[in-house]
C-alpha cells in the first residue's frame, strides 16, 4: 500500500499538470471561444470551469479548516472506504456514463469563462497547498462533508482523489469543447 507521502505526491502531480494544461491551452483563447456553447448541447469550455468552481468553493474552504484543526499524528496507511470508491469511480474520466450536475453544481448559461478559469487556477493552488499540508494528517481519520448532504462525510483521502479525477473529467469535456472552438 502507498504511504500517504506518495499519495499525497501524486495527487500534486495531476493537480499541477492540470493547472499546466489550463493555462497552456485554455487563457490563450479569447472570451467567445471560452464562453461559446458546445454543438452536442454540452457545456461551453467556462461552463465546464464553473461547474467545477462551485465544488471547490464547497471542499477547499472545509479541507483547509479540517487541515489547520487536526494536529499532525502518525498517519496510517489510506485505504479508501466503500462511499469514497464509489464517488471516485463515478467521476473518473474513464466512467463514460453522463450524469446530470445537482441543480447547486449546475453552470448557469451565461458564465465569465475568463474569471472561471482565474477561480480554478487559484482554487487548484489551494487545494495543491491543503495536500501539501495533509502530508503528515491522517487521511482516514479526517472526514469531509459531501457538497449536497452535509451529514454525509468522506475520508479525507477520498475526498482529494475525488476533486481530482472529477477536475480531469471536465477538462477533458473541456478539451473536446477545445478542438471545435479553434477549428472556427
Amino acid at each position: 500500500m502507498n504511504t500517504n507521502q506518495d499519495i499525497i505526491h501524486h495527487l500534486i502531480d495531476i493537480s499541477t499538470r492540470q493547472i499546466e494544461v489550463v493555462e497552456n491551452h485554455f487563457l490563450k483563447l479569447t472570451s467567445k471561444q471560452i464562453e461559446q456553447a458546445s454543438p452536442q448541447n454540452g457545456w461551453s469550455i467556462g461552463q465546464c470551469f464553473a461547474h467545477l468552481n462551485t465544488y471547490s468553493q464547497h471542499y477547499i474552504p472545509l479541507l483547509e479548516a479540517t487541515i489547520k484543526k487536526n494536529k499532525d499524528g502518525v498517519p496510517t496507511a489510506f485505504g479508501s472506504g466503500w462511499l469514497g470508491k464509489l464517488f471516485i469511480n463515478t467521476v473518473k474520466p474513464e466512467n463514460r456514463r453522463k450524469y446530470s450536475a445537482a441543480k447547486k453544481h449546475r453552470p448557469v448559461p451565461n458564465v465569465d469563462g475568463r474569471a472561471e478559469l482565474d477561480a480554478f487556477i487559484s482554487y487548484s493552488k489551494r487545494l495543491n497547498a491543503c495536500l501539501l499540508s495533509s502530508i503528515e494528517k491522517d487521511l482516514n481519520k479526517n472526514r469531509i462533508p459531501i457538497s449536497l448532504a452535509k451529514v454525509i462525510t468522506m475520508k479525507l483521502g477520498d475526498t482529494y482523489q475525488f476533486i481530482i479525477e472529477h477536475n480531469q473529467r471536465h477538462i477533458n469535456q473541456a478539451l473536446k469543447n477545445l478542438e471545435i472552438v479553434t477549428e472556427s
